[in-house]
């Protein structure tokens, strides 16, 4: 039998929230699917376990929920010591830092991208914590034998960055989805549950409160467009957001995070999702809501054109256009419906996982 460890943040036998632990968690099920024994290294989580694998051993990492990234880190350490392995098992860090703890292992040794978080900490926290990280993340990509990015824009940021010997491993895999959990939404239940009328047109702002993210620019759209709005999230931009909303009138609905079960639910009572950030990589959003036949708007970030075809699955949109193609893409919305259902049977992990094998 194979044999994998997995490395995130996260725990997959409960809820998850978060693009690399739901990526995580669907990578496990397709692994333990197709006879693949893995360890998963991975968070202390509160809430009870409702998705039991077989052929999976987790580890916990940390010992309280909400520890930080540095403690996960540095007890990544404390594991390797005593962790046993077979030569042949291969070790998956789903960041560049992770995999440092294993560096001297003869194992093969591979990294996901989920993005640059390098590139996250210069925004957030300025030039000198990013120069630090930065140093931090060539380490663990010069260990990895392999590097996997989810998108292809962000490997030329990279080769920006680190240059030949990096970008020499580097392979593009994009991130697939379990469709299944989309088979049997209901949108009368869901409309119903969270307080929208049949007739409601409503676009949906589904991830962080955050300033990198820039939801107020589908805000003002929403105000403009005079639809309503559902915002699931939370972050520090939340109190603005909603300050704004109270004084322009804005019919916005906000919602707090929900687990990864849930999103199935949310976007079934939606017509469209709006996506408005200022950097990305791959954002698994937008797959998530075609898979459930809703249409997407969006910034040009990322790998989003892979995604988005103008006038078939939504609309590439920018500060001058949104409102058009907001409207545009609401009135056509049902005519999308197949367009964007066929658009994410593509990256299902039935497809995506045979990449990795």
């Amino acid at each position: 039998m194979k044999a994998v460890v997995l490395i995130a943040n996260s725990d997959p036998r409960r809820s998850v929230i978060g693009g690399v632990g739901v990526y995580a968690k669907n990578y496990l099920e397709y692994l333990t699917k197709n006879n693949t024994k893995v360890v998963f290294i991975g968070t202390k989580t509160e809430g009870k376990i409702i998705k039991h694998f077989e052929n999976m051993e987790f580890i916990e990492a940390t010992r309280k929920s909400n520890q930080s990234d540095l403690l996960f880190f540095v007890n990544l350490f404390v594991i390797n010591n005593v962790l046993a392995l077979s030569n042949d098992t291969v070790i998956h860090a789903q960041r560049p830092d992770w995999i440092i703890p294993f560096k001297n292992r003869k194992n093969k040794k591979l990294v996901t991208l989920h993005g640059s978080h390098a590139k996250n900490i210069f925004l957030k926290n300025g030039y000198f914590p990013g120069k630090l990280y930065s140093i931090i993340e060539w380490i663990g990509l010069s260990a990895a034998d392999n590097i996997i990015s989810v998108s292809e824009e962000n490997i030329s940021f990279y080769k920006t960055l680190y240059g030949k010997h990096i970008i020499s491993k580097m392979t593009y895999i994009p991130p697939g989805i379990d469709l299944a959990n989309y088979d049997n939404i209901n949108r009368k239940k869901s409309r119903r549950k969270y307080g929208f009328k049949k007739e409601d047109k409503i676009v949906l702002y589904l991830g962080r409160f955050e300033k990198e993210k820039n939801p107020e620019m589908l805000l003002r759209a929403i105000k403009k467009a005079n639809v309503k709005g559902f915002f699931v999230g939370s972050g520090k931009q939340e109190k603005y957001l909603k300050k704004i909303t109270q004084e322009l009138d804005i019919d916005i609905k906000f919602e707090k995070p929900v687990k990864n079960e849930r999103v199935p639910e949310i976007l079934a009572c939606v017509d469209l999702l709006g996506l408005t950030s200022l950097h990305e990589g791959f954002p698994l959003v937008l797959i998530e809501a075609m898979a459930a036949g809703i249409p997407c708007i969006s910034t040009d970030v990322g790998d989003v054109r892979k995604i988005i075809e103008d006038g078939v699955t939504g609309y590439i949109v920018d500060d001058k256009t949104i409102v058009e193609k907001l409207k545009l893409t609401l009135q056509n919305s049902p005519k999308f419906r197949w367009n964007c259902i066929n658009k994410a049977k593509k990256f299902s992990w039935e497809i995506i996982g045979r990449v990795y094998t």
